[in-house]
């Protein structure tokens, strides 16, 4: 049986369009996450209350980790890795959040510690969605206005 030419082409690109689903990469969570901690009488913030996708599986990297590092923690091959995640290094004064569901990377980003510092970063790795709960401390700051805010794995 031959498929013909438009449905083999409309097959592939739902499949296309099925993988870039299933590793979104955005700052959706650095964003919940900020909204989370500013909260004025939050003692807590659990990150799988934070996510709209699936994920069993947690890591977490502080500033200057190479993406080459990254991919050999998660086990994702070098030559996938650049696809799904977009930064070759972590920034200095950010933290990478990288959710997966069964081995498969599902969400990849960076977070900002100015919104948050996991302070200090787990050494257990990965968490859970039962273990990725942090205790929100906040701290009076240099700067005026904002306290500085370190998020402590219970």
């Amino acid at each position: 049986m031959t498929i013909p030419r438009q449905a083999l082409h409309t097959m592939l690109l739902l499949a296309a369009l099925s993988g870039l689903a299933a590793c979104y990469r955005g700052k959706d969570i650095s964003e919940s996450l900020d909204k989370a901690v500013l909260i004025p009488h939050a003692g807590e913030v659990r990150l799988a209350d934070l996510t709209r996708f699936d994920w069993d599986s947690l890591y977490l990297f502080g500033g200057y980790t190479a993406r080459e590092n990254i991919c050999k923690t998660i086990q994702l091959e070098i030559d996938e890795c650049a696809r799904q995640i977009p930064f070759e290094w972590v920034a200095e004064s950010n933290a990478a959040l990288l959710f997966l569901s069964k081995g498969d990377l599902v969400h990849a980003e960076q977070h900002a510690y100015s919104k948050g510092e996991f302070k200090p970063l787990p050494e257990s790795q990965p968490l859970t969605p039962t273990t990725a709960v942090f205790r929100i401390v906040r701290t009076p700051s240099a700067r005026v206005g904002d306290p500085d805010i370190e998020l402590v794995l219970k």
